[in-house]
């Protein structure tokens, strides 16, 4: 791996500070996991730590280590959301989109990652659960689950000194792909294929404090195209939508009525009887779904990536009415879908239905398929197509100097042709998640964002009746009003 440091005119410089560089690795959750911890002796600025891509938990997941002496734990890694917590008296609350809750207290600990070590970092301990694996948020501190703001992860990476700047980039890599990374505070230009598009993060409006601040990592989404044997395009209902890019969502949901108009150009079918779900029929090979973004970023998604094969051993359980020989699990689903004839089996499972209409959350049936550079400090996101299976690394560190993401650096010319590679390795969590079958996905056991945003020509509600969205322990209502989102 080359470590790149650009001079001041170019909007970085070589300083004292680290990028935090975590790879990404799938497994099985059931199996046992273990990874050396230590810095990459070929960048003494460059921290290594081995995380697994749990597609059966849905979720990327890190190892970590807390306390002295260290205690391992197994983490997911989270976009969608702030708090850093540890499964398992009085503390916090935190609902996610998806319905699921954490409750439990708050402390203060070590926390030790890739080789690097936070001092008394602020967590919370679960001590009820429907998840049974923690988190490790690294959205904005404004949107933690306590009544007061708190530092959380990636404040106190810069406050600490492991990086310079609250920004990082995801790559998730291929679905069949066992390798990714999450880096912070650099940009690894061999990871996406040409330029980064920068975009504004969308702001909240609070009604109650008459303020706007940015607290959910979300963007305009403002056109979805899907193209087979002929291109259709996908209803928005003429404005931007908002889109939270959210790593801790297995699957991607739509509004309603943006999803109908994707399920019928792709011959999707959502089975409305028992399960909720859509399926896709298999064989659907030649299908891309495009995504444009408000400063006219496109991500391309392909068949692979969102037809997903998870019933081949179980298609006799398939509905009867799902009119394929071969279902697949489609990648997107319904936002409001699992909220109707699904929902008794998932409150038996106990998980409760995402519900909302108002805006996208694309989850990493979308991300695989982009790099994605998320700066907190400047309130921006880059998005280029990601470069999938790149066995090479030129990480270019950021500089709290720099007034945004830069546009100047450049990703490779077109997409490696290596194919994925499928290594068998495995994941212990001592919080006890589930396991299965490699390439199964959990579709509703993943948490996602506490909260959402919007922006000019975007539309958004959620009424407090929903049970989840929970910031500081209150329920939010949110609208659009003058380019902003009111949260009352």
């Amino acid at each position: 791996m080359r470590t790149t440091h650009l001079a001041p005119s170019a909007l970085f410089v070589a300083s004292a500070s680290a990028v935090l560089e975590i790879g990404l690795k799938k497994a099985h959750p059931s199996q046992g996991f273990a990874s050396p911890l230590g810095r990459r002796a070929d960048s003494p600025s460059t921290y290594l730590q081995t995380l697994v891509n749990n597609v059966t938990g849905g979720g990327y997941y890190a190892n970590i280590s807390l306390g002295t002496p260290p205690q391992p734990q197994l983490l997911i890694v989270d976009t969608g959301s702030s708090d850093t917590w540890l499964v398992s008296s009085n503390g916090f609350d935190i609902a996610y989109l998806d319905g699921s809750t954490s409750t439990g207290d708050y402390f203060t600990d070590t926390f030790n990652i890739g080789g690097a070590s936070i001092k008394s970092l602020q967590m919370g301990y679960a001590t009820e659960v429907v998840r049974g694996t923690g988190i490790m948020g690294v959205s904005y501190s404004a949107s933690v689950s306590t009544t007061e703001v708190y530092p959380n992860l990636i404040d106190e990476f810069v406050t600490q000194g492991l990086i310079a700047t609250k920004a990082y980039s995801l790559y998730l890599n291929d679905y069949h792909s066992d390798t990714g990374t999450i880096l912070f505070g650099g940009i690894d230009t061999e990871k996406f294929i040409g330029n980064l598009t920068v975009m504004p993060i969308l702001q909240t409006f609070s009604s109650s404090g008459g303020n706007t601040s940015h607290s959910v990592l979300a963007v305009a989404l403002e056109d979805i195209t899907a193209k087979d044997t002929s291109e259709h395009t996908v209803d928005l209902g003429g404005s931007a939508v908002p889109a939270i890019l959210d790593s801790g969502t297995t699957l991607s949901y739509l509004p309603s009525d943006i999803a109908a108009s994707l399920f019928d150009a792709v011959g999707a079918y959502t089975d409305t009887v028992e399960t909720g779900y859509t399926f896709i029929d298999c064989e659907t090979a030649d299908l891309t779904v495009s995504f444009t973004f408000g400063t006219g970023a496109t991500i391309k998604v392909p068949a692979e990536m969102i037809v997903l094969n998870v019933f081949a051993d179980v298609q006799d359980q398939i509905p009867r009415n799902v009119p394929f020989d071969n279902a697949c699990l489609f990648g997107f689903q319904d936002i409001d879908g699992t909220s109707t004839s699904s929902n008794k089996k998932l409150s038996a499972a106990g998980i409760k239905a995402v519900t909302s209409s108002s805006y996208a959350l694309l989850g990493d049936t979308f991300l695989r398929s982009a790099y994605a550079v998320y700066d907190l400090t400047n309130n921006e996101i880059a998005l280029a197509q990601s470069n999938l299976n790149s066995s090479e690394s030129n990480v270019v560190e950021l500089d709290a100097s720099q007034s945004g993401i830069p546009t100047t650096l450049t990703g490779v010319a077109a997409q490696q042709t290596n194919t994925a590679t499928t290594t068998k390795s495995t994941a212990t969590s001592t919080s006890g998640s589930s396991s299965g079958d490699d390439g199964t996905v959990t579709v509703t056991a993943s948490p996602t964002s506490a909260g959402s945003t919007s922006g000019a020509g975007a539309s958004l509600s959620q009424g407090p009746s929903y049970g989840v969205l929970a910031v500081a322990g209150v329920s939010c209502l949110f609208s659009f009003l003058s380019g902003a989102l009111v949260m009352a």
